[in-house]
Order: structure tokens, then sequence, then C-alpha cells
């Protein structure tokens, strides 16, 4: 690593890198890392402030705040939208897959009994549809505030990265199929927590509330 890298790691603000020995990175390293804790901060800020404007019920588009931090020198044209079509072709092709099966299933034998065992491989369909005690897949969040810590690791450039990320923290997010645990991400490494050490309920519920209140 270059002098001038380590410098500008040091001068980072907001980030805690304490623990973390950065003479074990080279300079193609340093710089992704240094590239990736950018465009993290600038993420953050952008959910920051898409926060803040919802929460004082402001109309403004998600967007326009992105297109301000990513090109500030251009004029923002709200694009066109097409997801309720997109959604409803996707319904309609599931639909069709699912009579399809019905049409060549084979009759049940009458004289035989019912058959008793589940099927351990959802259909795409029972995937997609929310069970009535878990939020709607819509609403689904894609970052959380974690309550406990979690260690992230990954290859970065050839490079072994890991560090922990401190409760409190705001981390990219996926949850698992089984809805028992998410993926966290940061800086392209990753780590797992069982669902309730993070606030993936909670967000996911807020954001179904101010949607139906929306509609």
């Amino acid at each position: 690593m270059r002098p001038d890298q380590l410098e500008q790691l040091r001068n980072l603000e907001h980030v805690n890198f304490k623990g973390y020995d950065f003479t074990i990175l080279g300079c193609d390293q340093a710089d992704h890392l240094l590239k990736q804790i950018r465009e993290q901060q600038r993420e953050i800020s952008k959910t920051l402030l898409k926060k803040f404007y919802a929460d004082h019920g402001h109309a403004i588009p998600e967007d326009f705040i992105d297109h301000c931090y990513d090109h500030p020198d251009t004029p923002w044209v709200q694009p066109k939208r097409h997801g309720c079509l997109f959604l409803l072709g996707v319904l309609g092709v599931l639909l069709l897959i699912t009579a399809i099966g019905s049409f060549f299933t084979k009759p049940e034998n009458k004289t035989a009994p019912p058959a008793t065992t589940t099927s351990s491989n959802p259909s795409p369909a029972e995937k997609l549809a929310p069970s009535p005690s878990f939020p709607d897949p819509r609403f689904w969040p894609k970052q959380v505030r974690i309550s406990a810590p979690v260690e992230l690791r990954g290859i970065v450039d050839g490079g072994l990265i890991h560090m922990t990320a401190s409760p409190n923290d705001l981390l990219d997010a996926t949850l698992s199929e089984d809805h028992k645990s998410v993926t966290l991400r940061r800086f392209d490494i990753t780590g797992t927590l069982p669902l309730e050490e993070t606030d993936f309920l909670e967000r996911a519920r807020q954001a179904s509330t101010a949607h139906e209140s929306a509609h």
C-alpha cells in the first residue's frame, strides 16, 4: 500500500477500522477498498435523505435523489413506469404454468387412500405467495440495522478481507429462503445473522403500513 492510500483510509469519517491491519493490502486492493467505502457512504447518504423525506410526508421520488447524487450536473427526467405491467405478466406466466401442470396430472386412484405427504420443494407460485404471518415480499427491505456483531468475510482482488460490523450498523441485506436468517453485505464481503438480530421485520412492516396508508 502507498502512503497516500494509508492516509486516505485513516482520514475516512464515520468508518470504524479498529483492529484492522491495513499493511496486508496491496495497492490495487487499497484502491478497491477506498472505492467501495465511498460508494457505500454515498448509498447511506441517499438512504438517510430518502428516509428523512418519507418520515416528513414528502413525495420525493427516490430516482430523483439517486440522480442528484450520481449526476449532479445533469437535469433529471422522470422515467416511465412499467412495473405494474411486468408484475401482471409474471403472475400470468405462473398461472399458465399451474394450469398446464394440473392438465397433465394423472388422475388419482379412487381405491387408494389419500396421500398425506407434504412436498419439501414448493412451487414458484408458493415461494412468491406471502404467508399470513410474514410480510409481503414487496416490502422486504434491502438494508437492515443489526443488533448483534457479525463477522464479514470475502475475497477482494485475490486477497481475503474480513471485518466485524458492530451493533446498530446499517448493512445491505438478503433474506434466506427459509426466512430464518439474513445475509449481510459490505464492500463485497458478507456475513449472516439470525432474522431476529436485525430490524428486517420492523422495516418490512413499516413499508407495508406506509403502502396501505398511501392507498
